[in-house]
């Protein structure tokens, strides 16, 4: 087999100048010399994926590497993904083509980023905190939108801290739900409940913490000036923006058409009564390295089923600020920041936060369709890593 710490420390480029590769028996058949061939150029493969965190901006699909010398042959690599790379939660399908004295065999593999599924509508890493009548409850979006008859006591909280009052409910704050709080705690010191407030399921410690995903930015293109829709506008987008920021003017519209990713190096604004809408059979993916922040009355939703179509991604760790009176429907990862929701506002989906203040009179809904896995968002553990498949090979 190939030498694997070199190729991993050293990379395609220096392996194919070098030429570093141990010998295997010498006596083998060309085919199965070819075999050996392939498959050692498949390892290559596989551990620069799995060790270099840059892989998914320093390559592109299709053709990584040819006419690398090893065990008297030669080899190259190929690599595919779905749609490109720029997924981080993507996996890639490397091919290995292995030459030996006019022989030749294909090895393949499939190597994909150790994920989770969200299984708890509200999942934080310290505090919750819920101020009076703030409410969570759950609803299931495939029924149709919330309402009185769409609407049920089947949300999940959770936190992965211990610390007494980590989940505070004010006075007539109500989860109609569970809790569940980090593991060995006392969920009656952990949570604790107002004048009026109650938990109407149970309240549980947790076998294990709830894992807070690590965000990986796509790679779009290169950073473009500032985006600004002017105030009352009318706007649609069809294709994804890497900008400085982007900001949404005072009762404008922006309609996202197609499957769009939106990176911003700063801020990610939606002013006052502005309204982002994506499209039915549509998606928008927004990262946000600057502050998030959803004025006063802004809407922001996913038109047609499946709220995880609209996922914003609170990359750094400037706390993401939900306004009076607004609507988020769709997920929300915050794993570094605080969520602040302020009076009235209201969030529809599935929220990951470093910790969340709910104002008075602010409601966070569950949707059962996302944590039943049936809209299931999956997410790269903050542990990380790859596994591997093994496929057929010729």
């Amino acid at each position: 087999m190939v030498a694997v710490a070199a190729a991993f420390i050293l990379g395609f480029g220096l392996l194919a100048s070098h030429g570093m590769c141990l010998p295997l028996s010498e006596n083998l058949a060309a085919r199965a010399k070819a075999k050996d061939i392939a498959e050692s150029g498949l390892q290559v493969a596989m551990k620069y994926v799995m060790s270099d965190p840059n892989w998914r901006t320093n390559k592109t699909e299709g053709l990584w590497a040819k006419n690398i010398s090893c065990l008297g042959g030669t080899f190259a690599v190929q690599a595919y993904g779905s749609g490109g790379f720029t997924d981080p939660a993507s996996a890639v399908r490397l091919v290995s083509t292995g030459w030996y004295n006019g022989a030749t065999y294909k090895a393949q593999a499939v190597v994909t980023p150790t994920t989770y599924k969200v299984s708890k509508g509200l999942s934080v890493g310290t505090t919750i905190t819920m101020s009076t009548g703030a409410k969570v409850d759950s609803y299931d979006s495939g029924l149709g939108d919330y309402s009185g008859s769409n609407s049920g006591p089947d949300a999940h909280v959770a936190t992965n801290s211990t610390a007494t009052g980590a989940v505070n409910l004010g006075t007539g704050a109500v989860v109609y739900g569970s809790v569940y709080v980090g593991p060995g705690g006392d969920p009656d010191k952990v949570v604790k409940v107002g004048t009026g407030a109650k938990v109407t399921g149970s309240k549980q410690a947790q076998s294990s913490p709830e894992p807070m995903p690590t965000i990986e930015v796509p790679d779009i293109g290169p950073t473009q000036p500032a985006v600004s829709y002017a105030t009352g506008s009318n706007n649609t987008l069809i294709s994804n923006v890497h900008t400085t920021s982007l900001n949404m003017g005072t009762g404008s519209t922006l309609k996202i058409k197609g499957n769009v990713v939106i990176v911003t190096e700063g801020n990610f604004t939606v002013n006052t009564g502005a309204r982002l809408l994506v499209l039915d059979g549509s998606s928008l993916k927004v990262y946000v390295k600057g502050a998030l922040t959803i004025n006063t009355g802004a809407r922001n939703m996913a038109d047609g089923p499946n709220l995880t179509r609209l996922t914003m991604y609170n990359v750094g760790t400037s706390t993401a600020n939900l306004s009076t009176g607004g609507t988020l429907e769709g997920v929300l990862i915050s794993p570094k920041a605080a969520v602040q929701a302020s009076t009235g506002f209201h969030l529809y989906g599935a929220v990951i936060a470093k910790s969340l203040s709910l104002g008075t009179g602010t409601a966070f809904h569950e949707d059962s369709k996302i944590t039943s896995g049936a809209d299931a968002v999956s997410l790269p553990s903050a542990v990380g890593g790859y596994k591997a498949e093994w496929l057929s090979s010729w």
